[in-house]
């Protein structure tokens, strides 16, 4: 079976796009027509994606609620809207559960969680507004069954997995945007 993806005229964001799923989905976005912006931090990552034509770049740490409001409007305002948002970036550092560092923990959980609520918050009002476009957040099977030196990011992702249902069902009370999680 073959999938096929139109995106001609949307506008689509992938945070963590510098790397590994965000810039594959990123390149295949831009395939299929979409205009595509690239948030990632790995600032030595992001110039290989401006020379693809669809895709610019902007350095966004999506744990600073207070960047990723002021990249996200700018990009909205740039392009006039957001029709899809994909949650790519994620941390995955390995440590024993009791070995974990606090400022580690925090990392972890203000990247791959409070990043993607950040985000949402950002992109949701314009969805809204315009009763259109969909959010796309990565969950792991590891948060269904644990890691051992992967507490951090197994219970980062089973967060996510709570909040994206939740937010899915405010959704349906709004009528716009939808809000999915995926396994990676």
């Amino acid at each position: 079976m073959q999938a096929r993806f139109e995106a001609k005229g949307d506008m689509i964001v992938v945070t963590g796009g510098a790397n590994g799923i965000g810039r594959a989905l990123a390149h295949a976005a831009a395939k299929a027509g979409a205009r595509v912006v690239v948030c990632d931090v790995d600032e030595a990552a992001m110039p290989a994606l401006s020379d693809v034509p669809g895709i610019s770049t902007r350095r966004l740490d999506v744990s600073d609620r207070a960047d990723v409001f002021a990249v996200l409007g700018e990009v909205e305002g740039q392009f006039g809207k957001i029709d899809g948002l994909v949650c790519a970036a994620a941390i995955q550092p390995r440590s024993p559960v009791q070995h974990i560092e606090p400022t580690e923990w925090d990392r972890v959980l203000r990247t791959n969680l409070d990043g993607v609520v950040w985000c949402y918050q950002a992109v949701v009002a314009g969805m809204v507004a315009r009763r259109s476009g969909s959010i796309i957040a990565f969950t792991s099977g590891l948060a269904h069954q644990g890691w051992a030196g992967a507490s951090a990011y197994a219970a980062s992702k089973a967060a996510l997995i709570a909040f994206a249902k939740s937010a899915a069902k405010e959704k349906r009370n709004i009528g716009c945007a939808s809000i999915s999680s995926r396994r990676a």
